[in-house]
């Protein structure tokens, strides 16, 4: 004679434990694809810095950065980030204020990084730099 409940698993038993793995299974895939999501926020994040460093060490490199605007790309290479810089009178003689700002599309939203320094530029060093030219070639036109 066969012993009843010693055969193994009921029917709601096993429907029960495929229940809880399924739950657990979609718990597991969405913080998967979560975690993906933020790998790929924190990578455009990452080479957005990138892009902005490079431009800031660009407008240093320049000789006179003077008030005003502009916006571009920065080629195929990184073809969808855009970049704009704004460049402001600072109120001070000899520094303006830079404002750099990188923007790109992330799941369909626009999304930006902004720096915002001083640099040495304006009128003040642009009169300077003239005054100083015009003093060089006086100098120049009095050793011939």
């Amino acid at each position: 004679m066969r012993l009843r409940g010693t055969g193994g698993f009921t029917l709601l038993e096993v429907i029960v434990s495929l229940v809880v793995l399924a739950a657990g299974l979609v718990a597991v895939l969405g913080a998967f694809t979560a975690s993906m999501a933020a790998t790929g926020a924190a990578e455009n994040r990452t080479i957005a810095t990138m892009l902005l460093n490079e431009k800031l060490e660009e407008l240093k490199k320049e000789p006179l950065v003077t008030a005003g605007e502009d916006e571009g790309d920065f080629g195929e290479e990184f073809e969808d980030y855009r970049w704009n810089v704004e460049v402001i009178e600072s109120g001070t003689p000899g520094l303006v204020y830079v404002v750099v700002t990188v923007s790109w599309l992330e799941r369909g939203k626009e999304t930006e990084l902004s720096i915002r320094t001083l640099l040495r530029g304006g009128e003040a060093v642009q009169e300077k730099q003239e005054q100083a030219q015009g003093e060089r070639g006086m100098t120049a036109e009095g050793v011939r």
